[in-house]
């Protein structure tokens, strides 16, 4: 009776506008929506210490014989930590930077003529890729309260994801977050802004299915023009 009141033909358009928008400013009061007490200040660092130390972000590309494969395949072998960092480097070769993350959100696929849907922050322990994932966060927050055709916010921590598909997992976490069951439509519908924390943080007790599966969920849903997604690894 509970799934049957909390399911999508038994709620209003009305009610579940309201629910959204709780989540909505929730998540722009709270700032962290995993560590509430996170200082809500945001410090940009500056770049040109040295080229040692520089914050860089970029987009990366293999070699010619992987010119067919989508920017999320050609990282899954580095994220995955499959290859020593000496032959990564012969792999993975930085074709472009950005001044922050904005900008590389931005930027547009030849190919496609559109930014690129799914992207992997990654970066050293401590480097502070949860901080940049959430202050982008907290920006796609303020558009989509200020628009509504803006895409959703959707934030989740993937230490939680300790067994069933991408797709259930997202599933549940959507309807204890906003309080109703709508991922589905809102993924048909493109509307979806998904900021997934801490890969490498899944348990490890079937970690290489469940990769093969966020490969597999993030290339069905996930295109130009449509749903996007930022996943922070280290």
């Amino acid at each position: 009776l509970q799934s049957l009141e909390q399911s999508p033909a038994c709620q209003s358009s009305e009610e579940m506008a309201a629910r959204l928008d709780a989540y909505l400013q929730q998540l722009r009061d709270r700032e962290n929506p995993s560590r509430p007490s996170e200082e809500k200040t945001f410090v940009p660092l500056e770049v040109g210490f040295g080229s040692d130390i520089s914050p860089r972000i970029g987009l990366f590309r293999g070699g010619q014989t992987d010119a067919e494969l989508s920017l999320w395949q050609r990282l899954k072998f580095r994220l995955l930590g499959k290859m020593e960092p000496a032959e990564a480097s012969q792999m993975f070769k930085e074709q472009t930077t950005f001044r922050n993350i904005e900008e590389a959100l931005s930027a547009v696929d030849e190919a496609t003529q559109a930014p690129y849907p799914v992207l992997a922050l990654l970066g050293e322990p401590g480097a502070g890729k949860s901080t940049l994932l959430r202050k982008y966060l907290r920006e796609t927050v303020k558009r989509r309260i200020e628009d509504s055709s803006a895409p959703i916010p959707f934030y989740v921590t993937l230490s939680a994801h300790k067994s069933g598909s991408p797709l259930t997992f997202l599933r549940k976490e959507w309807s204890r977050m906003l309080g109703y069951d709508g991922l589905d439509d809102a993924l048909a519908a493109g509307r979806v802004w998904l900021f997934a924390d801490g890969l490498n943080e899944m348990p490890r007790a079937g970690y290489d299915t469940r990769m093969s599966q966020w490969r597999a969920f993030l290339r069905m849903y996930f295109s130009p023009q449509g749903n996007r997604a930022l996943v922070a690894c280290r």
